[in-house]
C-alpha cells in the first residue's frame, strides 16, 4: 500500500519528528503582522506551522486536513534570537471515517526561553464531510449576566490568503533574506487539489482563523495571554475569500474572587450567513503568573 494511508500505518505513535530552527527578526515579525491584520501580533510561529513542518519533513504527506489546534503560550520570540522546535507524534486515531494524526510541537529560543507549546490534529482526506470537519464543540452557552468579549470583523480575501501562504516560508529563511523554495500547491494555493478534498475552491489556512482568535483575546487580556494564555480550536468550516469572520467570545468561568483569577471563555468565528467556521476555548490567569 503506497499513499498517505499506509504512511499511517506506518508512523509510530512517540516518533520523533525531528527539529526545526529559524530566526524572527523584525522585518519577519512586520510582515507576520501585516499578513494577519493585527500590528501587535506577537506569535510569528502561526505563520511558520511548525507542526506540520516537522512532520511533512519526515513524510510525504500532501492530503492533510486540519481538525484542531491548541497552544499554551509562554513569551513572544525575542528578535534575533534563533528558535529551536522539536516535534514528534503524540497520538493517532480513526474518527468519521477518516485517519486521524497528533503532532506535538515545542518551541524554545537559543538561551533556553520556552516559547511556545502545540498540539494539531490532522486529518488523511476529506473523511465524511469535508465541509464540515472536525468535532463540534458545545453551541456557546449564552449565560444571562455574562461578560462578551468585545468582538471582532475580519474580511479574508484572495490577497490576504496569498500574503499569509508565504509568510512562513519567509519567517523560516535565514537572517540574511535567502528565500526558502516556494512550497508545491496545496488545499490553499490550488484549487483543483481542494475541489479534489471535497472543498469548493482554495481555503485559508486554518492557523488564519487561530490569529483571529488570539487577536481577540490579546486585545481583551494583553500580555497576560501573550504569557501564559491557552487557546483550542476547531476548525469546523472551511473559510473562503470574500468571507467575513467575526470573532466573539464569553467569559464562561472566573475565580477565584481574590488573587490571581483563572478565567474560562469560549471563543468562536462565526462567517457572513452565520455558520460557525471555528470554535474552542481559552484559559488565562490574570495576573499571569509568567510576567
Amino acid at each position: 500500500m503506497t499513499g498517505p494511508e499506509s504512511y499511517f500505518r506506518q508512523i509510530p505513535v512517540g516518533e520523533q519528528l525531528g527539529y526545526l530552527e529559524y530566526t524572527v527578526t523584525a522585518d519577519k515579525l512586520r510582515r507576520f503582522r501585516e499578513a494577519v491584520g493585527y500590528p501587535e501580533a506577537a506569535f510569528p510561529n502561526l505563520a511558520v506551522r511548525e507542526y506540520r513542518e516537522v512532520l511533512t519533513g519526515k513524510y510525504d504527506l500532501p492530503a492533510l486536513v486540519s481538525i484542531r489546534h491548541t497552544d499554551r503560550y509562554y513569551r513572544p520570540p525575542a528578535l534575533e534570537r534563533r528558535l529551536q522546535v522539536t516535534g514528534w507524534v503524540r497520538d493517532k486515531y480513526q474518527a468519521r471515517g477518516a485517519d486521524r494524526l497528533v503532532v506535538d510541537t515545542f518551541a524554545v529560543d537559543e538561551i533556553g526561553t520556552e516559547i511556545l507549546r502545540s498540539e494539531h490534529t490532522f486529518q488523511f482526506g476529506p473523511g465524511q464531510g469535508a465541509e464540515r470537519q472536525g468535532r463540534r464543540p458545545a453551541r456557546p452557552r449564552r449565560t444571562a449576566g455574562a461578560e462578551s468579549l468585545p468582538s471582532l470583523e475580519k474580511r479574508v480575501t484572495e490577497e490576504g490568503i496569498e500574503r499569509f501562504e508565504p509568510a512562513g516560508r519567509f519567517i523560516r529563511s535565514d537572517p540574511a533574506g535567502q528565500a526558502i523554495a516556494t512550497a508545491p500547491s496545496n488545499v490553499h494555493t490550488g484549487a483543483e487539489l481542494a475541489r479534489d478534498m471535497g472543498l469548493a475552491a482554495a481555503v485559508a489556512p486554518g492557523e488564519l482563523a487561530v490569529a483571529y482568535l488570539h487577536e481577540l483575546l490579546d486585545r481583551h487580556f494583553g500580555i497576560d495571554f501573550r504569557q501564559g494564555g491557552r487557546l483550542s480550536v476547531d476548525f469546523l468550516r472551511p473559510v473562503y475569500a470574500g468571507d467575513t469572520l467575526t470573532a466573539q467570545g464569553q467569559v464562561v468561568k472566573r475565580e477565584p474572587a481574590n488573587g490571581p483569577v483563572d478565567w474560562q471563555a469560549q471563543v468562536w468565528l462565526t462567517n457572513q450567513r452565520g455558520e460557525r467556521a471555528a470554535a474552542g476555548e481559552a484559559q488565562v490567569t490574570v495576573p499571569s503568573p509568567l510576567t
